[in-house]
């Protein structure tokens, strides 16, 4: 994205086979003169199920009451490489889609950087 104003609320729609997702906004990060301090939340292993739907609903809360401006995730992404019924690489499409759909809200609205798993 180019020529976006530091600190502004952006609004941005997705087309995607003809189709437009809902309007959805985002705030840039703020000049690079600004001193004021930046939170961003860190989470690791969560998955689609369970307690990440806690913890998606959790950020969410915090997200709406401005409380962080960016989220690293770290690690596993929905656990989709845990089923042995499935023989792609790239796991359970329909656990991908249940993910995407719970990450959205967050991803959506606040830079969301997903790194990759350290551990061997």
């Amino acid at each position: 994205m180019v020529n976006l104003e530091p600190g502004k609320i952006h609004f941005y729609q997705i087309e995607s086979y003809h189709q437009n997702t809902t309007i959805r906004k985002f705030v840039a990060a703020p000049p690079f003169e600004d001193t004021s301090q930046v939170s961003i939340v860190h989470i690791g292993d969560v998955g689609a199920f369970g307690s990440s739907v806690m913890v998606t609903d959790h950020i969410m809360q915090n997200m709406k009451k401005k409380n962080f401006h960016a989220l690293i995730h770290c690690g596993d992404i929905a656990y989709v490489d845990k089923y042995d019924d499935v023989d792609m690489p790239w796991g359970k499409q329909e656990l991908w889609d249940t993910w995407g759909f719970m990450a959205q809200p967050v991803s959506s609205e606040v830079p969301y950087m997903v790194t990759q798993e350290t551990m061997n």
